[in-house]
């Protein structure tokens, strides 16, 4: 009815797998010809809370593809793009900010227990600049999600700071 059956004797599968064991960690890579630069940017996110799933997620997918193209011989940067400046940072500052006077988070702030936590950790945090206090709440939460990260295996060569692009 149209199958075609195949039986391979024991034999070629030994000699297949000698070829494959004499590869070692390399069977199947390298090859890329040519060899390119190779910028992967993935997870990125304002980082205005702790890692989610969807996060994690985004995480895994973009580190196996970053490992198939270096499996495949090319160079490859992983790179995490720090979204730290607009108006959710100066949310997250001002939420921040309120959570240290002992106030109600602003509407469209952040009410995660986390806000408290950071509003105890920040020096300063009920009187400084709202600015101040929000890139000081995204260096706290950055060391967070760096620690996720590495805990899954993920580590970026690159950290790159949309705010530094705004700063001349």
């Amino acid at each position: 009815p149209g199958f075609l059956n195949l039986f391979l004797a024991d034999a070629w599968f030994v000699t297949a797998l000698a070829h494959v064991l004499s590869a070692g960690d390399a069977f199947g890579g390298g090859g890329a010809d040519p060899v390119e630069r190779v910028n992967v940017e993935f997870v990125s996110a304002n980082p205005t809370g702790p890692m989610t799933a969807a996060g994690g997620r985004h995480a895994a997918y973009g580190d196996s593809l970053a490992r198939l193209l270096e499996f495949s011989g090319h160079d490859v940067t992983r790179e995490f793009y720090i979204n730290d400046a607009g108006g959710q940072v100066r949310r997250l500052g001002a939420s921040i900010q309120a959570r240290a006077r002992g106030e109600e988070v602003p509407e469209d702030g952040y009410k995660g227990e986390y806000v408290l936590e950071l509003a105890q950790r920040i020096p300063g945090a009920a009187q400084d600049d709202v600015a101040v206090v929000a890139e000081r709440g995204v260096q706290l939460l950055l060391e967070k999600i760096r620690a996720s990260m590495h805990a899954i295996g993920i580590d970026f060569d690159v950290w790159f700071s949309e705010a530094s692009l705004h700063r001349g």
